[in-house]
């Protein structure tokens, strides 16, 4: 999965195969992106972080400026310096991004056991 995900975002870093279709990071599934570059023990934390959060789903909530699988808000977003994108790889590259600068090593379980005290992450 990792590799369709190179392919999506810099498919001339990929080595050329005759006839491959090129992959678009629309059609990289978030929670397989996720399972493969977490560890199992943090893609745990992160599976019951996310479905909480979202339930897996790249909707907007309604009450606030968060969107997307990780609910990440404008703000977040701007400090990441990443834009938004209707892409659930995308989405989940950028919550992977705010877990790593906020959480550090604590990682996924951090961040869960954040959500489960204070209802958000």
């Amino acid at each position: 999965m990792t590799s369709l995900l190179v392919q999506a975002v810099a498919p001339d870093r990929v080595s050329p195969l005759a006839a491959q279709p090129k992959t678009l990071i629309s059609q990289v599934d978030a929670r397989e992106l996720a399972k493969e570059l977490l560890d199992s023990k943090d893609f745990k934390c992160w599976d019951q972080l996310m479905t909480k959060e979202s339930n897996w789903n790249d909707h907007k909530n309604p009450v606030s400026s968060a969107e997307g699988i990780g609910q990440l808000l404008d703000g977040t977003m701007d400090n990441l310096g990443m834009k938004r994108s209707e892409a659930p790889a995308a989405q989940m590259i950028a919550a992977l991004a705010y877990l790593g600068r906020h959480y550090g090593k604590g990682g996924a379980c951090s961040a869960w056991n954040h959500w489960l005290k204070h209802k958000y992450w």
